[in-house]
This record gives C-alpha cells, structure tokens and sequence, in this order.
C-alpha cells in the first residue's frame, strides 16, 4: 500500500514537474551588459550628459564602479552610478562635460542574484564628422569568459557538500533509522546497536557537515569582497569585506546562512535525545540550501525565476537526502560491523532495506537536474564548447558511475546479504560478513562519487551557464596562407568595439622581428591602422583593443617581417559585426498570464476530483455520475481557458509587437493626444523637461533614449499601469488600447534611428 501511494505521488511529481519545464526559459547569470546608452561603438551627435547601462540582472549598487576614459586610457573622471528609477537592472551615471572625440567607459558590477563580479567596457564616439579611432585599454576584452578563482570553488563546493549531507543526515533517522528499528522491534538488543551506531555515526557526520558549512561560507564571503574589489583575498579584511557583506543581497544571504549554522553547533547535541531537536535542526539544515538556492543560477532566470528556483530547491532537498542518508548508512553500518556476527546478523540488512525504499529520491533528483540542465545549456553546442557545458558532462559522467553501483549495490549486494542473514551455520555467517564488507565498499565508492558530484556541482554555479558562456565565446575566424605560411585570424567577438585580436601563424618562424597587421575599412575613409601583436607563444600573436571601431566590412592584412627574407603578407576580408548590445530585440515569448495559472488550477482541481470520484461517491451511482460531471466540466473548462490565453498570445506574436495598423493618420491622432496628455512632463523633445516635469523628481523619462531600450509591449504597459515609483499616471479607462498603441508608434520618432513616418509626426510638434 505505502508503496503503491509513493508511486502515485512520484507520478504526480513527475507530471507536474515535466509542465513546469516546459514553461522554463532560458538562464542568465553573472550581470551581463545587455545594452547601453550612448550605445556601443556608435557615434552620437549631440553631447551626451548620462550614461544608461543595462545588465542581465540586477547590480548591487554599492559594488558597482564605472569610469570615463578618453582614447588613450587617461581617465576622464569616476562616475557616480545610480539606479534607474523603475528598472532595477540598470544604472545610470552623470557625465562630465566631454570635448568631440573618441570615449570608453569602463563597468564592473557584482550581480545581487549570485554575487558574481563581471567587468568590461563601452566605447563610443562623440561629435559631428568624427571618425571612431583606435582605443587600447589594458586588461579589457569585448567579451571575456568568467573564470572563477580555485578559492571560490572551494568555498562553494565545501558549503554544498556540507549543507546536503548535514541536511541527509537529519533526516537519516526518521526516514530510515525508524524503519530500521520498526523492522526490528523484536530484537531489543539490534535496535539498540542500530541506534548507538546511528548516533555515533550522527556525532562524525553532522560535526564534519557543519564545520565545511561554516568554513565554506566564509571562504565565499572573503572571495565575494576580493573579486569586488580586484584584490588579494588576504586583503579584504575591513572596509572591502564590509562593504561586499553590509548591504548588499548576497552579503545577507551569506550572513544568513552563518547566522542559522552557527546556532546548530549547541542544537546538533540535543539531536539524538529530542525528537523535537531534531526537525528543528532539519528545518534550520533545509533553510540553509534554501539560501544556497536564493543564490543559484535558477534565481536569476529573467522569466519564471520563481519556478525555477522552487526546481532547484526541490532538486537540493532530494540530493541532500540522498548524499547524507548514503553517508550515514555508510558510517553507521561501519559502527555495525565491528561487532561480533552473532550481535548484528539481521542489523545491516535491515538498515540496507530501509535504505533501498529511498530510491525513488534518485529519480527526482534525475529528473529535476535534467530539467535545469535544459534551461542552463540550451544546445548540444553551448554543451560541447563551453567550460560549463564540459563540466556538466563530467557530472553526468559521475552520476552514470554512482547510479551503477546503487544498482550493484542495491540489486546485488543488499538482497544477498538480507538472504544469507536468514541462513544459519558458520559458512554463511563467513559468507555474510564477506558480503557486508563488499556492501561497505561500494556504499563508500558511491558516497565518494556523490561527494565528487557535489565538487562539480559547486565548479557549475561557479561558472557562467552554458548559453551564456557560448555568447561570450562567440568569434570570427578566418584562415589564410601565402608562401610557406599559414594565418588563422580570430576576432573575439567579433563585433564593433573591443575585440581581442589573435594571429596563430604556422610555418618557418626562425628569426621574426616582428608580426604586425595593417587594417583598414573597405567601405568607410577611416585610415590605415597598424596593429603590433605581442607574442603569447611560439606560433601565437595577440592584442587586445578597439581597432575595428565601427561594423561593416574590414581587410586586415597581416605581415610577418623575416630577417634576409621577402615579408609574407596577404590582404583578408573580415566582416565585424555590429555589438549585441545595439542589435534590436527579439519578440516577447511565452507569458504565463493570471488566466493561465487560473485556467491550470481549475483543470488541476477538475483532475484530483476525477481521480478520487469514485471514493467520494462512497459507491453510490448518482454521487459517482455527478462527481465525475463536475470533474470532467472543471478539467475541460480549465484546459479551454488555457488554451484561449495561449492562441491569443500566438496570435499577437504573428501580428509583429504592435498589434494594429499604424498610418499617417493614426500617428496625427498620436501627435495630438502627445500634445495634450504627455507634453507638459516630457516636453516637446521629448527630454523629460516639460513645464511640469522640470518640478518632478525623479524627472519623467528622456524618451530620446528609453523608447529604444523597451519593447513595445513594455512601452504600452507603462502607458497603461503607470510606473510604480513615478509621476508616470495609468492612462488605462482614459486613453483607448488603441490609441496608446498609436501613441507608442509615434514617441519612437524620439530615438535618433526612430521609424520615418514617426520621426516626421514627432517633427510636427507644436505648442498647443
């Protein structure tokens, strides 16, 4: 019966769990710059007064440090960075007053989802004519992969493992010690061993457990401020650890978790002899992974976060209490077997069969770590080229390893020791002590392997996710050969801006005096440039910097001067791209709406009573037939509701993001609409200095700028609901639907590369 009831839940949990993920989007971690304003690699006329920077999640502020420098790397000035109001994930800084030229401005943010510090730079071009020149700033790369440092690794694997097994191992006694005992209540003396080893093993465990938690968090805590401050980790004590602690997300995730162990070295004593004590300790041990997972990748999915990390959170439980129970079992049954075969014939084959009852925390695990690999990795790409893709395959590796010897050692081992228990005689008491040695070393074999799994797993969270990194990987790759030698061009990424240029040359390379490229813009009178590599290795040249300043078609032609020989040299056409940051946006996806969720719990709710009509019924037919009526209306009517919402997003989607047709004179209708709702705060530039926006703080938007950084589904929301934390009014009841989507159509003439016919309503502005 128990059994047939955990193969429903299982099932239920798999159900439910498998529509969960296909609603899962793809994650993001580590603050990645999105886009910017002014823009990367672009050349703005007018003289820019702010700086906007978006990320891919939310910077902690008081980690954030951006700077202005010029085209030789001479710093302009620090900025002040400040959160854009009403969008958490971007900062926004005052600039100085600048003269036409060439600009970078350098950032580097620490994310306040997972504590990552990432770094780069934005370099732009200011003035009328000016022509983007050469920028070269030492250490900056246009896109750089994250590396974490061997201490951080350690100090997350050591926190994982700790925090899973001291969790598993709380929980050893109600979910298997207690079934141990059950199984053995007839033999006072075997339930008495089962529980003086399980204690004793719980004083080893819990004590080791506890202090890699308390070891491990202050590690990451000390790494934290380190790589927020690019110092030395034995630099960080006073103002740079409080800085990265005090305020900040993670600092109060991690102070937290210090806060809820260190109480636990007094409460972890009392375990053995008060129940009580004991789930407290387990409540206390799984708020401890609850702050692992606030921390995670899966929090800092753009969409559906919350989904995500309740998948990683459940996926945590079940591995801790797979790990440490396996850890417990291990310990305790090796407390066991230094008693005499006499004492404990039935005593670890009852501690094995309890154990075995544990298996389907295995396929949870399984199935909730195929679900956040999916979301993380995203392709068999990102998975074979990526640092985090190549060490999911090692933990999977690793997994495939200790799923072999569970089945060894649950199919195999543990049914021949619970056989040869029920046998009597000297021979099978030899056999049996054989076995229940070969039981211990492939129970330990698996706790190594389990414990090697969780290294990997704190290696992962270390790194940036598979989709991500193949971004950061992207490149452009181009080979080339003249006489006796061989060129590889790469340019990472690709793109306009900064960019690390590497030349691998293979043939003669005996005396070289030097290896240069000359580059040039095949479409665009910018010059000749002469880039001067630096030797990274025998046969490998590279810089980095600024030299493909704009996009568009470049011919770079690389020279390599030999000593009483003709240089090799040969022209290359190379394409730059223009940079992510300022390419347009892909359409909303999939939104779960209230409707949804309301539709799939009504279908929930019409399901479980299908399931149970007939036990609701108490076997009388007319309470079965309407039982099954109001199910089956319930499930169908859900599913319908679903199913409606869906369409009219697929529907939406085909039609483009603004769902009506826009003409002249719809924009007209806009421009007075603009005039009389929405002039007197943004003005009729659009700049946010309208007659009654210059007396509001925070100062209404400069459309010249946001209309390019949102949708245009965003851009209606905010017409319609406001924004919270502004004067921005809701214009729903006031304004038609139709209508704010014209309006949205007619504010993009604002940006510099707004639609025409926009641009020319916007033109036509007047007082009214």
């Amino acid at each position: 019966m128990l059994r047939r009831r955990s193969l429903r839940f299982l099932g239920a949990l798999v159900a439910a769990l498998c529509l969960l993920g296909g609603t899962v989007s793809g994650a993001l971690a580590h603050a990645e710059l999105e886009r910017s304003s002014p823009a990367a690699s672009t050349v703005v006329v007018e003289r820019p007064d702010r700086l906007y920077l978006w990320f891919s999640e939310q910077p902690e502020l008081r980690l954030a440090e951006l700077r202005l420098l010029d085209s030789f790397g001479a710093t302009v000035g620090p900025l002040a960075p400040r959160q854009v109001p009403g969008d958490p994930r971007a900062l926004v800084a005052d600039l100085p007053e600048i003269t036409p030229g060439t600009y970078v401005a350098t950032w580097r943010v620490t994310s306040a989802i997972d504590g990552h510090t990432t770094r780069g730079a934005v370099p732009f071009t200011y003035g009328a004519g000016q022509i983007p020149v050469q920028v070269s700033i030492a250490g900056f790369e246009g896109a750089r992969l994250y590396e974490p440092s061997p201490l951080g690794v350690a100090g997350r694997a050591a926190t994982f493992t700790g925090a899973l097994i001291l969790f598993g191992a709380l929980l050893f006694d109600p979910l298997i010690g207690r079934r141990a005992r059950h199984a053995l209540s007839r033999r006072p003396n075997d339930v008495a061993l089962v529980t003086g080893a399980s204690d004793r093993a719980f004083g080893l465990v819990g004590a080791g457990a506890l202090i890699a938690v308390l070891a491990g968090t202050i590690v990451m805590g000390i790494v934290q401020a380190a790589e927020a401050s690019e110092i030395d980790a034995l630099a960080v004590l006073g103002e740079p650890l409080q800085r990265a602690l005090i305020g900040t997300r993670t600092g109060y995730l991690l102070m937290a978790r210090l806060g809820i162990a260190l109480p636990m070295i007094v409460l972890l004593p009392a375990v053995a002899r008060d129940a009580g004590s004991r789930w407290i300790a387990i409540l206390m041990a799984g708020s401890i992974l609850v702050t692992i997972t606030l921390g995670s990748h899966a929090a800092a999915a753009q969409q559906f976060s919350a989904v995500r990390a309740a998948i990683d959170g459940v996926h945590a439980l079940a591995a801790g209490a797979w790990l440490g129970g396996l850890v417990q079992v291990c310990v305790t049954s090796a407390f066991i077997r230094r008693r005499p075969l006499d004492e404990r014939r039935a005593v670890v084959p009852r501690l094995v069969g309890a154990f075995a009852r544990m298996s389907w925390v295995v396929g949870l695990i399984a199935l909730t770590g195929i679900l956040q690999s999916i979301a993380t990795v995203g392709s068999l790409d990102a998975l074979e080229r990526t640092p985090y893709g190549r060490t999911l395959l090692v933990k999977v590796g690793l997994v495939a390893s200790a799923a072999l010897l569970g089945i060894l050692h649950w199919r195999v081992v543990g049914p021949r020791i619970r056989g040869l228990a029920q046998i009597g005689g000297r021979a099978a008491g030899v056999a049996l002590s054989r076995a229940e040695t070969r039981f211990g070393w492939t129970s330990g074999a698996e706790a190594v392997i389990g414990i090697t799994v969780v290294i990997a797993t704190g290696l992962l969270t270390a790194q940036q996710p598979a989709r991500e990194a193949a971004i950061a990987l992207r490149s452009t790759v181009v080979r080339a050969s003249v006489d006796d030698v061989t060129f590889r061009l790469e340019i990472a990424p690709g793109e306009a801006g900064l960019n690390r240029t590497s030349l691998r040359v293979g043939g003669d390379l005996r005396e070289v005096e030097k290896v240069v490229a000359r580059v040039s813009h095949r479409d665009m009178d910018m010059g000749e440039q002469e880039i001067v590599f630096e030797r990274k290795d025998e046969d490998l040249f590279a810089i980095d910097g600024g030299q493909f300043s704009m996009p568009g078609r470049w011919i770079v032609e690389p020279l390599v001067r030999r000593t009483g020989r003709a240089d090799a040299r040969i022209p290359i056409d190379v394409v730059i791209a223009e940079p992510l940051t300022v390419r347009g946006e892909d359409l909303p996806g999939f939104e779960l709406t209230t409707p949804m969720i309301v539709g799939g719990q009504i279908a929930l709710f019409g399901a479980i009573v299908l399931a149970g009509a007939r036990r609701v019924a108490g076997g009388r037919r007319p309470a079965l037939l309407g039982a099954v009526a109001v199910g089956l209306a319930a499930f169908l009517g859900g599913l319908s509701l679903v199913g409606t919402q869906y369409e009219a997003q697929r529907m939406a989607a085909a039609r483009g993001p603004i769902p009506i047709a826009i003409d002249d004179p719809g924009l007209e209708r806009a421009r007075l609409i603009y005039q009389q709702t929405c002039a007197s705060c943004h003005g009729l530039g659009g700049r946010g200095d309208g007659p009654l926006g210059r007396t509001l703080t925070p100062r209404p938007a400069d459309l010249r700028i946001h209309v390019d950084q949102h949708r245009e589904s965003q851009l209606f929301g905010f017409l319609r609901d406001g924004v919270p934390g502004t004067a921005m009014p809701a214009f729903r009841g006031q304004v038609e639907d139709d209508d704010m989507w014209r309006l949205v159509a007619f504010i993009k003439g604002f940006a510099e590369d707004g639609p025409r016919a926009a641009q020319t309503a916007v033109a036509g502005l007047r007082e009214p």
